[in-house]
């Protein structure tokens, strides 16, 4: 996992932020060659774990993002 783009999400303050952020170039290559490996011929059981991991960070950032975008948008919460 990559550690440097996990703490700076720790580091993140405010929704607007948590909202906006995004993967490093290099983590989206890496998961790209993943996918794209996995498709042609198969992964290595560190492989997969490697990308099992990245899809569950996508997972839960996706949910982060939403409640942030939640919380600043008045009108979801109506």
């Amino acid at each position: 996992m990559n550690d440097e783009f996990i703490n700076s999400i720790l580091a993140l303050e405010s929704a607007r932020e948590l909202a906006e952020v995004k993967a490093p170039a290099s983590l989206d290559q890496r998961v790209s060659e993943l996918l794209r490996q996995e498709k042609v011929s198969s992964l290595t059981a560190e492989e997969k774990a490697e990308l099992d991991s990245y899809m569950e960070l996508e997972h839960i950032m996706r949910l982060i993002k939403a409640q942030a975008r939640a919380d600043l948008d008045p009108e979801l919460n109506a």
